[in-house]
């Protein structure tokens, strides 16, 4: 296995080692790390919040796609600076996807499915 393959892979299972029992009650977590959100689709409740985390040595960033009613409004990416976190509560049903424009060239881009919550 090459450097750069296990080294995705060591950083992949730490990920999802860190992640379990760490997320809150209505809250998620997703990872950012060799230039791959983890994971790079999730489904969420309305009203739930999403916490990007950088586990990585490198700055990456949250830019969503603006093609739709209801994507959140972020003038400008949002960086995310090395072992830092970023939340976001997602209120509206919708489909949101999401990119690294940092790392776009590495094609690192996520999306997040919010469901209606039950009544």
């Amino acid at each position: 296995m090459p450097n750069k393959s296990r080294a995705r892979f060591i950083t992949s299972i730490f990920i999802l080692a860190f992640s379990f029992g760490v997320a809150q009650a209505g809250e998620h977590e997703i990872g950012m790390a060799g230039w791959e959100f983890n994971p790079a689709e999730l489904t969420i409740t309305a009203g739930e919040t999403v916490v990007w985390y950088n586990d990585d040595d490198t700055n990456h960033d949250i830019a969503f796609e603006i093609e739709f009613e209801n994507a959140p409004t972020l003038e400008k990416p949002h960086k995310v600076r090395s072992t830092k976190r970023y939340a976001m509560t997602f209120n509206q049903p919708g489909i949101y996807r999401y990119t690294c424009k940092i790392h776009r060239d590495y094609d690192m881009k996520g999306v997040i499915i919010v469901k209606e919550a039950d009544k």
